[in-house]
């Protein structure tokens, strides 16, 4: 099981993204900002991932992602977006140019978030996997 931080000030996706984890296994670290989140990080809690909306109050997700770029640099990253006053496409390339390492659009259909993240994580399991090998 890892830890997945969500980012979203939106309660209704959270509780949806937050069941879409368990049901994967994985289990959910909820920020409702992006500065909660980077105190929760700050605070050096264990995080594999990290799945954030775009547009939100005080500090935005193109924000984080340039944070997180600098002083997480190897963190995985998904942003999502409905695209709010911007237009979709302008947010989430921006997110992606930024260095998200991948974007999804609302509304999200069951089961890609699963399967972002299973794709993002997945050289993250082979690397663990390969230096738990013993060496002859």
């Amino acid at each position: 099981m890892v830890r997945i931080l969500v980012v979203d000030d939106d309660p209704v996706f959270l509780t949806l993204v937050i069941q879409e984890l368990a049901d994967a296994g994985h289990a959910a670290l909820v920020a409702g900002s992006a500065r909660a989140a980077l105190k929760l990080l700050e605070a050096g809690e264990p995080i594999a991932l990290v799945l954030t909306d775009i547009l939100m109050p005080d500090m935005d997700g193109i924000e984080l992602i340039l944070t997180l770029k600098q002083a997480y640099s190897t963190l995985p990253i998904i942003a999502v977006s409905t695209g709010g006053s911007w237009p979709d496409a302008v947010t989430l390339d921006t997110a992606q140019t930024l260095g998200a390492d991948r974007v999804l659009r609302k509304p999200i259909r069951p089961g890609l978030i699963g399967e972002t993240i299973a794709t993002l994580l997945k050289p993250v399991r082979q690397r663990r996997a390969a230096e738990a090998v013993p060496a002859d």
